[in-house]
């Protein structure tokens, strides 16, 4: 199978022709191609770690607001794509549109048996309607009534307060944009776009099992958490390190270079050369040449002859 046409140093050499050669023309933007996937995974530890306190919270708000005790379990923090996360919502479960302060999208869904639960609860009705009584699994509301999202309001506020102050330290750092059991009412975003995502099994005293999952957007996540990387604590090496590290650097090698000469050409005059024509460089004799260390200017020398081979003999700065 042939290769490509241009290895990636001749492509960039190439834009970078296409820049110096049209100078009046359109700029070339930088494109981020970058994935954030790569930012997802340098947090991952830090929502891993959180899983545990976020689920002994939330077993806390389901004991306030329903007056009954919840096992909560937190599975592993984990970075699944958006069609997933969407994908996975079954019928009856209410998704929870959240915002943080930037706009930045996160998304918190209640199962359809917690949602059951949760609104019997608020609305009286006794513990021994659910499973455990050995009655029928409580119906499944594929929408949502005006009084279900009101009746759901306290206890949702609650859990995402609870949510953006363990993994945050502020429990305003997330707002509630909208309460919907219709998966389609939810903002879009590309399909393999990766959102960090956390489940919670909880477990009411006698009513199905459910999941509560959190799914943030990298954006979200990053006003939440912010960045590892980002944390402006310094390193103080020892005095033994900083000699171990002298004599490792001083024995790495590096590429020097001279330049003796640049030349500005378009595409079609570089194509053009053949063996034998002449490219006239901007440099004159006479006139120190740049010596270049990994292609950065360090000092300037005049190119002499040494023991048979070119050399340059370094002089004064001009």
């Amino acid at each position: 199978m042939p290769g490509p046409l241009l290895s990636n140093e001749e492509t960039s050499a190439l834009l970078d022709a296409m820049r110096a050669s049209e100078p009046e023309g359109p700029s070339v933007e930088a494109a981020d191609l970058v994935s954030p996937e790569p930012r997802l995974r340098s947090v991952l530890g830090i929502l891993d770690a959180a899983t545990v306190p976020v689920a002994r919270r939330t077993a806390t708000v389901l004991m306030r607001q329903t007056s009954c005790a919840t096992v909560v379990e937190a599975q592993p923090a984990e970075i699944s794509p958006f069609r997933v996360v969407t994908t996975s919502i079954v019928p009856g479960t209410a998704v929870v549109v959240l915002r943080t302060t930037d706009g930045a999208l996160g998304l918190l869904t209640f199962g359809p048996a917690l949602v059951s639960f949760l609104l019997d609860r608020q609305m009286g009705a006794p513990l021994m309607l659910g499973a455990a009584a050995g009655d029928e699994p409580p119906p499944v509301r594929v929408r949502l009534s005006h009084l279900d999202r009101r009746v759901l309001q306290p206890a949702i506020e609650a859990l995402v307060e609870a949510i953006a102050e363990e993994l945050g330290g502020n429990p305003k750092a997330l707002r509630i944009e909208k309460i919907t059991a219709d998966p389609l009412e939810v903002p879009e975003l590309p399909q393999m776009e990766p959102m960090m995502r956390v489940s919670l099994r909880c477990a009411p005293a006698a009513f199905p099992s459910d999941d509560v999952v959190l799914a943030l957007s990298p954006p979200a996540v990053t006003a939440l958490v912010g960045h590892p990387e980002a944390d402006d604590q310094e390193a103080h090496a020892t005095p033994e390190e900083r000699f171990s590290m002298a004599r490792l650097l001083g024995r790495t090698t590096v590429e020097v270079g001279v330049v003796l000469g640049e030349a500005l050409s378009s595409i079609a005059e570089v194509l053009a050369l053949e063996i034998g024509d002449i490219v006239r460089l901007d440099g004159v004799p006479g006139v120190a040449s740049e010596l270049r260390v990994e292609g950065v200017r360090v000092l300037s020398g005049e190119p002499v002859v040494a023991h048979g081979n070119i050399a340059v003999r370094i002089s004064p700065e001009a």
